[in-house]
């Protein structure tokens, strides 16, 4: 997340928790979160109380399961127009390397 609270910036999706020494073991399991339960979990309240943003985007993908197999499918508006997603975010270092992370709710 910026300093500034109107510069964008570049992340990658999904949260590293600060207590996390291994960020691929972690990665998978912290990249959404459930609004009901977002303050209680250990690895989204300190970003859920400190690090609100709103993105903008065209859309995204959610994988469709058929047969055993996964498929991408995109999902977007009809109109093409952004869609609006709250997000909390995240700035850290693992191990020497600098990051910025978002997470939707």
């Amino acid at each position: 997340m910026s300093d500034s609270p109107t510069e964008p910036i570049i992340a990658t999706w999904g949260l590293v928790p600060t207590w996390s020494n291994d960020k691929q073991a972690i990665w998978d399991k912290t990249l959404n979160a459930r609004g009901e339960t977002i303050l209680e979990k250990p690895a989204f309240k300190e970003s859920a109380a400190t690090k609100r943003c709103i993105v903008f985007i065209e859309g995204f993908y959610e994988h469709h399961h058929k047969s055993g197999s996964s498929f991408p499918y995109f999902i977007q508006l009809k109109r093409k127009t952004f869609l609006q997603l709250r997000v909390y975010g995240q700035n850290g270092r693992i191990m020497k390397e600098k990051f910025s992370k978002l997470l939707v709710v």
